[in-house]
């Protein structure tokens, strides 16, 4: 898949309304979990349309390869297809799993 087989307008405008959606949460008081967790998702939003202004869009940011359709679908501010993204996952719960090590032993 390349970006011209995406239909980017229907992903920019996603991409747009999550941000002010994401901005409008963010602004008002919220506890300290909930307001961190909508920063970083209007962090990954913003690069998604960042990426898009330059023609990056769904592609995968490790292996250059193509981030599939039904993950953009889900998540249009994905940067890694599936197979990354699975090694991305295990090694974000390999690194949990030593700070849960490190903090039992404290």
């Amino acid at each position: 898949m390349n970006t011209r087989n995406l239909n980017l307008n229907v992903y920019r405008t996603e991409l747009v309304v999550r941000a002010g959606d994401l901005k409008k949460t963010v602004s008002v008081a919220l506890d300290a979990v909930r307001r961190e967790r909508s920063l970083r998702l209007l962090r990954q939003v913003e690069y998604a349309l960042w990426r898009l202004a330059r023609g990056r869009y769904g592609e995968c940011v490790k292996c250059d390869g193509h981030v599939e359709r039904h993950v953009l679908d889900m998540a249009p501010w994905a940067i890694f297809c599936n197979d990354c993204q699975r090694t991305v996952d295990l090694l974000q719960a390999e690194a949990e799993n030593r700070r849960s090590a490190l903090q039992s032993a404290a």
